[in-house]
């Protein structure tokens, strides 16, 4: 193709031209959209489906679309502007702005697909935005920034090449297209920064409980003392593990600026919910939250009762409980009853919604979120089921 190409096409037909510069940022776009979305989301989706993780393919599901729209809109606007600039003034705008969603936009991913497919969860900060998080967020847009500038001279030179292999009638042939693989290489790099700093601390919790239980499971006690695993983490939970669970990242240790501790759940098919301390790849303690959070929704519901304060009186502090959640409850004594049923509804991330069904027709929900120690965010009257 001809230096003067872009600015001066070697036809008559400008239309015709137009359209094919179009078609070929369109293509470019499109390219690197798929490339940084299966990248970036689609290896971290992959991984944490093996560990049984909680919407491990929603990042992807939310991420993928919305990037391939975005690039596609970018691709074929750096072409219908002039001069080469046209490119570099586009891409590293975009390119931070996909980095910034690939890493902070992972939490508001998250958040959204939980708000979407379970209403009970609606707006609460199930995954929420840290110091740590933050601090990688800039790094990471820095670097896509500086790749931003690389992917617009790629597309300059895409375009070119697509140009002089498009057919006679003026369309992409299928060598058009095999020049716009060049961009892929150009989100490799950022898929494997945004792995490093954002996706795999995130995955490591939970990793390392998968880990631990593919051997604590089904592996007797030598197995065990073989694979470097200590059963003592799991004394007295044993009969009730097994091979099908889901696993929720509760979140990191408040206290620290890092993501080395961490508490992890996993949620199993004998209705065992085994909440765990992890630190880096190694699982250290675990314990039997289910029947932890039965006993706390009865201090809640005798504290509706009479007002009295159970969780005050062991003094451990692992119970913290908002005197507006007292509150509600004793307003709400008249539909209480010492005959209920307690049962785990849902979790999402650290968060756990319990509920009580009265004798009195009344059903009842609380909200316990994190750990260490666990809080009572909110109570509220459940819907009633729909009559069949």
């Amino acid at each position: 193709m001809r230096d003067s190409a872009l600015t001066q096409p070697p036809t008559a037909d400008e239309k015709g031209t137009q359209q094919l510069l179009l078609a070929a940022g369109t293509a470019f776009g499109l390219v690197y959209g798929l490339s940084f979305a299966l990248l970036v989301w689609g290896y971290d989706a992959l991984l944490l489906s093996s560990l049984s993780a909680d919407l491990a393919w929603g990042k992807l599901l939310l991420g993928l679309p919305l990037t391939v729209l975005i690039c596609i809109l970018v691709g074929r606007r750096a072409v219908a502007a002039s001069g080469l600039t046209r490119f570099l003034a586009f891409w590293p705008i975009t390119n931070g702005l996909l980095g910034a969603a690939a890493a902070y936009g992972v939490l508001i991913a998250s958040n959204l697909l939980v708000w979407i497919i379970d209403p009970r969860f609606r707006l609460l900060p199930i995954f929420p935005y840290g110091r740590p998080d933050a601090v990688r967020t800039g790094f990471i847009v820095l670097i896509q920034i500086v790749l931003g500038a690389t992917v617009g001279l790629t597309q300059n030179l895409a375009i070119d090449w697509a140009w002089d292999r498009a057919t006679p009638a003026g369309r992409l042939s299928w060598r058009s297209w095999a020049v716009m693989l060049l961009c892929i290489p150009l989100a490799i790099f950022p898929a494997l920064a945004l792995n490093e700093l954002i996706h795999r601390p995130l995955r490591t919790p939970q990793q390392a409980l998968s880990d631990f239980l593919d051997v604590a499971v089904t592996a007797t006690a030598e197995e065990a003392e073989a694979a470097g695993v200590s059963l003592n983490v799991v004394r007295g939970l044993r009969d009730n593990l097994s091979e099908g669970y889901v696993t929720h990242l509760v979140g990191f240790d408040p206290d620290s600026e890092s993501w080395f501790s961490a508490n992890v759940d996993a949620a199993f098919d004998s209705n065992l919910l085994m909440r765990c301390l992890t630190f880096g790849a190694s699982v250290v303690h675990c314990h039997d939250l289910s029947e932890l959070l039965t006993g706390w929704m009865d201090d809640l519901i005798r504290a509706g009762l009479s007002g009295a304060r159970p969780w005050e009186e062991t003094g451990a502090q692992a119970l913290v409980v908002d005197d507006d959640v007292v509150t509600w409850l004793t307003s709400h004594r008249h539909r209480l009853s010492q005959e209920y049923t307690v049962s785990r509804s849902a979790q999402r991330g650290g968060w756990i919604l319990m509920s009580a069904q009265f004798d009195t027709g009344f059903e009842m929900g609380c909200y316990f979120r994190g750990a260490r120690p666990v809080v009572v965010d909110h109570c509220a009257e459940m819907p009633a089921a729909p009559a069949r």
